[in-house]
């Protein structure tokens, strides 16, 4: 089993997330994403066209945390 993967920096709109990953226990993998120059990057566009962050990728399903 992979654990979900949350893109995004704790500086942005993905603190939130982060802080609730945290808060719940669950095990993930944190993948820092500056919204500035990583979100554009081509292996980032394929998760989210519209270089939204956060992003999370649980392997079955990729969802955009908004």
């Amino acid at each position: 089993m992979t654990l979900p993967v949350l893109y995004g920096m704790s500086g942005s709109w993905a603190f939130r997330s982060v802080w609730a990953m945290k808060d719940s226990g669950v095990d993930y993998e944190h993948v820092p994403t500056h919204f500035l120059q990583e979100a554009k990057a081509d292996e980032f566009m394929d998760l989210t066209p519209n270089c939204r962050i956060p992003c999370l990728v649980d392997g079955r399903l990729d969802i955009l945390v908004r």
